[in-house]
């Protein structure tokens, strides 16, 4: 029998779900909800209020999982990620908690992974040297610092969009824990001590700061207390951490500067304006309002807020930081401009300011809080997708539980929507009240402005070195060997085989099957959908040259802000809101399995019944008599998509790097770095308004032809009938025209080795080489030895003897690539060459094999939402994977034998020698190499 005693056991109103609450006597919580899922979860939860900004919890929450009483291994998280079939893994630090997230749809698996993270959280082993590898620790040669978490928030505290980020949140909560960057400063992590590392532990992570949150209806819950009894039995009941008090008010606003780098170099300025509301995290009525709110004035370039910044001429685009925050006790809101004129930033912070102001006296259009409330109710409705279930409640709910109030309402997001709406009938002036009270008379007001500056990230750097210089004194040369010991040492086979662990046996082999239906031209796929129609039309554009699909990438800005012929330039994305779930546009390209490459423009529609008819004559009328060549429509989505190049370039550096790098192997990759990779930035760059107006024109008219368009129903088998009547109507008011013929395309690339600069002290690295085909025997094989290679041998030297945050090898089979790649890497050259010889050393041992192929399998066990059914399903049809293809690869992936990926490696290894490699980083450490790269600047603003 546990300890624990139930506290409290509910129905949840608006799940088919019960919730219980257990309490030890040391203070620890469980909260458990049994409901019905494939998936099951837990998390487990700790209060971690930072003091400073050194990145304390951020170092703890990677090295909780670096090994523990039980499981002693350097590494535990890496084995249970490449030996079990969980389908959520991970541990993440928040402003003010720490969260070790897990799910799996095998009860087996998932009570393995219990048992790694509670002795983990509960009994970590928190060796000095895993410190100095995760943490922080001073390398003599330079002398300079390094560690996975130094090199990564080094590298955020430089960043332009971080800065922004940061700053005009951080600094709306001044003298609190807010303050602090819980994810640490580089400045700051360089002082912190193991030893303040030791004691920060034992004060947050006592049992009475913590708990544990329990999903599914295959747990085991009377075994997982009584596990728990085990470890909390010792620990003595402490009084809790105090609560948040909330924030000091400000008497008037506050302004900042901050400098930071640039991928478009200096002068980039952003300005944006934070508020700090009254309304609470804690309560889901007030989130939910401050979302509808939020999205009545900032959800699409339609809504009042968002276009008057976009058509002020004042700056490039509107701040993706836009918006609410749900990560502090009280909610900010913040708007910005960014990509401002030195001489505009004044006008600017006066033009944001007034532009409230202006909405808030003239009153939000009914239609606009009706389509923001819609809007709520339809994802409350949806059955969701992105992340386990379990996950999504928790995050709902986990501040309310901190805090020990009532989570249920957190739960009940329908009973939220219900709610606001109710507020709004009773008192239709609710929301401009609430813009005038807590943002135009709001003096808890803070105006950002953050300026690119190399000379200032010179001076930072500059800095961290004198801190380096002065600690190298006080450098313990046995520190530095017991490190080198301890991560060139390989794990003690017996600690390895104490990690309780999958086999084969234990997984069942089956794939994530799509039926579908061609109903007179329309496909149909029939699931339930929870009345929710998901239409997703495609627009072969196969035929266009790959210059001319850069403009439909152009034209998926545009349609969301441009307006039709004679009418109000906002009105049809209005009334698309307002009958719409969501409704996007993108264009995607891949090589179909008969070797041709298709380009396809995407229209994705989630509407229900009910509002099919009107939404499907709108979409109709925006496509065939949109005033498409206006030119601030045109203006606005080319700055918004360099806005985005801008912006994503640091962020997503691993994923520019691996388009690039593979752009030599094949005319499709090729055509995808051209459409979506850095060399479409450059063209983005480098075209002007009066030729993109006049190509996107003529793009604009493929989006009318009947011949070009597929269309896909995902629904309900009730919906059926009706649906597709209206597709086939809808299809009928588009013009004639006959099917087209792919284009023969051609490699576009040539170059084998690039280097673009970046004004960061990291680098983001990628090689490719090709795959062999989808479902074959090789391929199969390529599969597992990516995957023995990502999450053992390269992890280890590139991640922990190294000091890149990550690494990763991928085989994309579908369009021929086979890519290993680093991000937030504190080395170029060194990389690539161990990479190579880690390949070509390694030897696959049959557990490797075990391991991998239970991790692909598992991998495909994975639950799909609706909406993820659908696209996927929709994919396979465009692209030529069949049921058949897919029993292949699963068998495949079965029969390869060590001899296959004894002969696959060997392979490898003589392609790896001469790779397509391409790295986004810094300059000063490009220069420092011995390379062949060729260096190509990115695009300057």
């Amino acid at each position: 029998m546990s300890d624990f005693e139930t506290i409290s056991k509910r129905r949840i109103p608006s799940m088919d779900a019960t919730l219980t609450l257990f309490r030890h006597p040391s203070g620890f919580e469980v909260y458990y909800i049994d409901a019905k899922d494939e998936e099951s979860f837990f998390s487990y939860q700790f209060k971690t209020y930072p003091n400073s900004s050194n990145g304390v919890f951020h170092i703890l929450e990677h090295t909780i999982l670096s090994g523990s009483e039980k499981y002693r291994v350097r590494d535990p998280f890496s084995i249970i990620s490449r030996s079990s079939c969980n389908t959520y893994l991970n541990a993440l630090t928040f402003p003010d908690r720490t969260m070790y997230p897990a799910a799996s749809p095998l009860k087996k698996d998932f009570d393995n992974i219990f048992l790694i993270y509670t002795d983990s959280v509960f009994r970590p082993l928190l060796r000095k040297e895993t410190f100095l590898a995760e943490g922080i620790r001073v390398k003599k040669e330079g002398p300079y610092f390094d560690g996975v978490v130094f090199n990564e928030m080094r590298n955020d505290t430089l960043s332009h969009e971080s800065v922004v980020s940061s700053h005009s949140l951080r600094d709306l909560f001044p003298n609190t824990m807010y303050s602090f960057s819980s994810g640490g400063e580089a400045k700051s992590i360089a002082t912190l001590s193991y030893e303040e590392y030791l004691r920060t532990y034992d004060k947050f992570y006592h049992p009475s700061n913590g708990g544990l949150f329990l999903y599914g209806n295959m747990i085991d819950v009377e075994e997982k207390l009584n596990i728990l009894s085990e470890y909390l039995k010792s620990y003595e009941k402490r009084e809790k951490l105090p609560l948040y008090p909330g924030t000091v008010r400000w008497d008037e606003p506050k302004e900042a500067t901050y400098y930071s780098s640039s991928s478009e170099g200096d002068d980039k300025i952003t300005v944006i304006i934070s508020y700090l509301t009254t309304l609470l995290n804690t309560s889901s009525i007030d989130r939910m309002f401050l979302s509808v709110l939020v999205d009545a004035l900032l959800g699409s370039p339609s809504c009042p807020l968002y276009s008057a910044l976009l058509s002020s001429n004042l700056a490039d685009d509107i701040s993706s930081q836009s918006g609410m925050s749900g990560d502090f006790f009280e909610i900010p809101f913040s708007v910005g401009l960014t990509g401002v004129k030195k001489e505009k930033v004044e006008e600017a912070k006066a033009f944001i300011i007034s532009s409230i102001e202006k909405i808030a006296n003239e009153g939000l259009d009914k239609d606009l809080i009706e389509a923001a409330i819609r809007r709520q109710e339809f994802a409350a409705r949806e059955i969701p997708g992105g992340m386990p279930n379990g996950f999504r409640l928790l995050l709902r709910c986990s501040r309310t539980w901190a805090r020990g109030e009532d989570i249920i309402p957190d739960l009940d997001s329908a009973g939220a929507i219900k709610s606001v709406r109710d507020a709004w009938i009773k008192d239709e002036n609710i929301f401009n009240e609430f813009l005038k009270k807590e943002l135009v008379n709001n003096p808890h007001r803070l105006t950002i402005t953050v300026i690119a500056d190399d000379d200032k990230v010179k001076e930072e750097e500059e800095t961290l070195v004198s801190l380096a210089k002065e600690k190298l004194n006080s450098v313990n040369d046995q520190d530095g060997k017991c490190f080198t010991n301890f991560i060139s040492k390989p794990d003690d086979e017996k600690d390895i085989q104490a990690i309780p662990c999958l086999t084969l046996k234990d997984v069942p082999v089956r794939g994530n099957s799509i039926d579908m239906e061609d109903v007179d031209g329309i496909l149909v796929q029939p699931q339930l959908t929870g009345g929710i129609i998901y239409f997703d039309i495609v627009v072969d554009i196969s035929d266009k040259s790959n210059e001319e699909l850069l403009y439909f990438s152009l034209l998926s800005r545009e349609l969301p802000i441009a307006g039709l012929i004679g009418e109000d330039k906002s009105l049809i994305n209005r009334k698309l809101r307002l009958l719409t779930g969501s409704l996007s546009y993108f264009i995607e390209t891949g090589k179909c399995q008969d070797g041709s490459t298709r380009a396809s423009f995407v229209i994705r529609m989630k509407v229900l019944r009910e509002n099919l008819n009107a939404a499907l004559n709108e979409l109709s009328r925006l496509l065939k008599h949109c005033d498409i060549a206006q030119v601030e429509s045109v203006k606005g989505a080319l700055n918004d998509i360099k806005t985005d190049f801008a912006e994503n370039v640091s962020y997503a550096g691993t994923s520019f790097a691996a388009s690039s790098a593979s752009a030599s192997l094949s005319p499709s990759l090729s055509l995808g770095e051209d459409v979506m990779g850095i060399k479409a930035w450059q063209a983005f760059s480098n075209l002007t308004i009066d030729k993109a107006c006049r190509e996107v024109q003529k793009a604009y008219l493929a989006l009318s032809e009947r011949g070009r368009f597929i269309i896909h129903l995902t629904l309900e088998e009730a919906d059926r009938a009706f649906a597709v009547k209206e597709a086939k109507e809808f299809l009928s008011k588009m013009v004639q025209s006959d099917k087209i013929s792919p284009l023969e395309r051609e490699i576009t690339e040539n170059r084998k080795s690039i280097f673009y600069p970046l004004p960061v002290p990291v680098s983001y690295n990628a090689l490719s080489i090709p795959s062999a085909k989808y479902s074959t025997l090789e391929e199969a094989s390529q599969e597992i030895v990516s995957n023995i290679f990502s999450s053992g041998p390269l992890w280890q030297e590139v991640r922990t003897v190294l000091g890149a945050y990550g690494v990763e090898m991928v085989v994309d089979p579908l369009e021929g690539s086979i890519v290993v790649a680093t991000y937030n890497d504190p080395n170029i050259m060194k990389t690539y060459e161990t990479i190579l010889r880690v390949v070509k050393d390694y030897e696959i041992k049959e557990e490797d094999i075990e391991n991998a192929k239970l991790s692909i399998i598992g991998k495909l066990l994975k639950p799909l939402s609706p909406s993820a059914r659908a696209i996927v399903g929709f994919r396979r049809y465009l692209y030529g994977i069949t049921p058949d293809l897919r029993a292949m690869f699963r068998e495949n992936i079965l029969a390869s034998s060590k001899d296959d990926l004894i002969r696959v490696k060997e392979d490898l290894v003589v392609k790896m020698s001469s790779a397509s490699k391409a790295t986004l980083g810094s300059r000063e450490l490009f220069e420092r190499e011995d390379s062949d790269f060729v260096l190509v600047n990115l695009p300057q603003a």
